[in-house]
């Protein structure tokens, strides 16, 4: 009994001193963060150098206009996630564009997207 609990003793302090997310591979902790909202996914980035970019490896877009500080920011940042993941895994799209009396929809905008998320094959 007490080898059992000198065993478990041990264990604990190793456990408490290994930093077990660290050692996850890329794609694991890419399909952690694609459990969250994208918003959520790129504050991650601020957590370590190493997942600074993860986030734009995550398979979903999730966002909404109201996510951002301002119209311009959102569709920059919607265009620039696309184009980074041309050849990547982006398997779900979803953007909530409320449309207000100051932003109307661009349709040329909303076909581009559409018609990158259909080439994409993103469902």
């Amino acid at each position: 009994m007490d080898e059992y609990r000198d065993e478990c003793r041990r264990f604990k302090k190793r456990s408490r001193s290994v930093d077990w997310i660290s050692i996850l591979p890329d794609c694991l902790l890419c399909q952690i963060l694609s459990n969250l909202p994208t918003k959520d996914a790129v504050k991650t980035s601020a957590l370590s150098t190493r997942w600074r970019n993860l986030w734009k490896h995550v398979p979903s877009l999730d966002l909404g206009i109201i996510d951002f500080p301002n119209y311009t920011t959102f569709l920059t940042f919607v265009d620039s996630f696309l184009d980074f993941n041309t050849e990547s895994c982006l398997h779900e799209f979803k953007l909530k564009y409320d449309c207000d009396g100051e932003h109307a929809p661009e349709i040329d905008l909303l076909s581009r997207w559409i018609n990158t998320a259909v080439e994409q094959k993103i469902y």
